[in-house]
C-alpha cells in the first residue's frame, strides 16, 4: 500500500471526509498524475497531483518519498475500482491518501471576491484600454507556441467561425434583455475537438463560466446548462467540469487570471495566462480564449461599442 497526503482538499469532497467510514464512488479513469471518480451522487471528484487546485480536487503529494520522486498513479489505481473513505484515509487500490481537514487546506470558490472589482474597473476607460493590450499581447504569445488541436484550429477545420460568433453574440443579446437563452446553439457545439475534455467544451467552460460570474456580481439570472442535456452531448469528465465551470466553480490558476484582470495587472494577467497552458494538452488556452470572449461581450455591454468583432478578427481571423 502506497500512502501519499492530501497537501489541499477541495470543498466538494467534504461531505465525505467529515465522516468516519464512507463509500465516495468508484474510479472513472486514471492518468499519470489524475484520477477522476464518479461519487455516490453521480457526481465528478479528482485527486491529482497536478500543481493546481479547485473544489474538485483533492492534491497530493508524495509525504516521506524523496520529492525527485514522481508517483504514477496509474500503477496503483485501476478504472472502475471502489473509492472509499476510513478516517483518516482515501483508500483507493493500492493507494491510501491521508487526510487533515484545516482550514487553510480548504480549497473553497472565491469568485465572489470579484465583484466589487468588476463593478468599479470595468466601467472606466483605462479598463478598456488595459484588456485591448492585453489582447494582442495573448495573440502574439498564441502565435509562437506549438499547441495543435486547439479551439482555433477546429474553428477552422470545421468552418465554425459563425457559430461561434453567434453564440458570443446572443449571449450579450442574454445579458442585456435577460431574455432568448442562446442554449440550442451552445448544446450544438459541445464535444468537439481532441482529448479528454474537447476543445469546445474548454472554450464553453471559460465563456460561460466568466459570463456567469459578471451576471451574478449584477443580480442577472446567471446562464445555466441542463447536466443532463450537456452529458448526452460529450463525454462524462469533460461534461462535468464544464458544469463546475459555468457556476464558477474554476481551478485557482483560471480564477487567479480573471481576478488579475479586473485588478488590471498587466504582469500578472500575462503570467497567469502562461500558467493556464500547462493545464491539459489545450484546455488551458481554450479557456483563456473562452474567458476573453467573455469579457469582449462585457465591454461592449458597457461601453456600447464594438468589440467583439475586434476579438475575432484578432484571435479567429489570423
Amino acid at each position: 500500500m502506497t500512502e501519499l497526503i492530501a497537501s489541499k482538499i477541495g470543498s466538494l469532497w467534504v461531505p465525505f471526509i467529515i465522516k468516519d467510514k464512507v463509500i465516495i464512488g468508484e474510479v472513472v479513469n486514471v492518468f499519470r498524475r489524475t484520477i477522476n471518480i464518479k461519487d455516490t451522487n453521480n457526481m465528478l471528484l479528482s485527486i491529482t497531483a497536478l500543481n493546481y487546485s479547485s473544489p474538485i480536487y483533492v492534491n497530493i503529494d508524495y509525504g516521506d518519498y524523496n520529492q525527485n520522486w514522481s508517483v504514477n498513479l496509474q500503477e496503483h489505481v485501476r478504472p472502475y475500482e471502489r473509492v472509499f473513505f476510513s478516517k483518516p484515509y482515501i483508500i483507493i487500490g493500492k493507494l491510501r491518501i491521508r487526510t487533515k481537514l484545516l482550514r487553510e487546506k480548504i480549497v473553497t470558490p472565491h469568485i465572489c471576491s470579484i465583484c466589487g472589482l468588476i463593478n468599479s474597473t470595468s466601467i472606466k476607460q483605462e479598463f478598456k484600454d488595459f484588456l485591448m493590450n492585453l489582447y494582442k499581447r495573448i495573440n502574439f504569445l498564441i502565435n509562437i507556441i506549438d499547441k495543435p488541436n486547439n479551439i482555433l484550429e477546429l474553428v477552422e477545420k470545421m468552418n465554425m467561425e459563425k457559430k461561434i460568433f453567434d453564440i458570443v453574440r446572443e449571449i450579450k443579446r442574454y445579458v442585456i434583455e435577460r431574455n432568448n437563452v442562446p442554449t440550442r446553439k451552445i448544446y450544438s457545439i459541445l464535444g468537439l475537438g481532441y482529448g479528454v475534455t474537447p476543445s469546445s467544451d474548454d472554450f464553453l467552460s471559460g465563456l460561460l463560466g466568466a459570463i456567469n460570474v459578471y451576471l451574478t456580481c449584477n443580480n442577472i439570472e446567471p446562464l445555466i446548462l441542463n447536466k443532463n442535456l450537456i452529458l448526452e452531448k460529450t463525454n462524462w469528465v469533460s461534461g462535468f467540469l464544464l458544469y463546475y465551470n459555468h457556476f464558477g466553480l474554476f481551478n485557482n490558476i483560471l480564477e487567479g487570471f480573471l481576478e488579475s484582470i479586473f485588478r488590471m495587472k498587466y504582469v500578472d494577467s500575462l503570467n497567469l495566462f502562461l500558467s493556464l497552458l500547462s493545464i491539459g494538452h489545450t484546455s488551458g488556452l481554450d479557456m483563456t480564449l473562452g474567458v476573453l470572449a467573455a469579457l469582449a461581450v462585457i465591454l461592449e455591454v458597457l461601453h456600447g461599442e464594438i468589440f467583439i468583432e475586434e476579438y475575432f478578427e484578432l484571435f479567429f481571423e489570423n
